[in-house]
Formats: C-alpha cells, sequence, structure tokens
C-alpha cells in the first residue's frame, strides 16, 4: 500500500521512484506467493496438488483482472486513477484480514 502512495511522488514522471516502487511491489508480490504456498504445503499432503493448482491459478487470474483494470483507469482518467485502485485494493485485503477467525489461522482452514 505504501508503495502506491510512493508513486505519486511520481507524478512528474522521476524514474528513479518509478522504480524503487516497481522493487518493492514485486518483492511484495514474491513475498505473497511465497507464504501462501507455505500455507498450502502445510496442509494434508493428498490435497497439496489440488490446492496449490486453485491458489496459484487464483493468483494468476486476479492479476491479469487487475491489470485490465488498472490499464483502463489509467487511459481513462490517468496515474491518479490507478494510485487509487491500488490502494483501495491493498486496504480491502488489509481490511477482510483483520476480519478473520483467529482459530481457522491456527487450524489452517478459514470459516
Amino acid at each position: 500500500m505504501l508503495a502506491f502512495l510512493t508513486s505519486l511522488m511520481a507524478y512528474d514522471v522521476r524514474i528513479a521512484i518509478i522504480v524503487l516502487v516497481a522493487v518493492v511491489l514485486d518483492g511484495a508480490v514474491s513475498a505473497h506467493l511465497v507464504f501462501g504456498q507455505r500455507a498450502i504445503y502445510s496442509l494434508d499432503p493428498n490435497k497439496r496438488g489440488r490446492m496449490n493448482a486453485i491458489y496459484i491459478a487464483g493468483f494468476f487470474a486476479g492479476g491479469s483482472v487487475a491489470s485490465v483494470i488498472a490499464a483502463w483507469c489509467f487511459l481513462n482518467y490517468g496515474w491518479w486513477a490507478v494510485v487509487v485502485l491500488g490502494t483501495s485494493l491493498a486496504l480491502t485485503a488489509l481490511i477482510y484480514s483483520l476480519g478473520e477467525n483467529p482459530e481457522a489461522k491456527e487450524s489452517g482452514f478459514r470459516a
């Protein structure tokens, strides 16, 4: 989320800031993927393959849909709309994770 907000400083096309934000976002996406797969591989060995396939397909589909929406926002409304979109998606994920059931996190399943 901070990477999206930092990218607002790049409104005047400061390439160094854009590169820094891209590196931070790439690291965050990679970390998210690793943590998600770590949770999957801690589950029942008989279900890992299917769960991992569903996870990777969802990860790919979500990234594809978000890229299309971000491109549309940029073409129609500019950089500010892309920053608002990215920040709102990150805030939505944060709010959702705060509302999760704590016992479900321990058992690996959601209520």
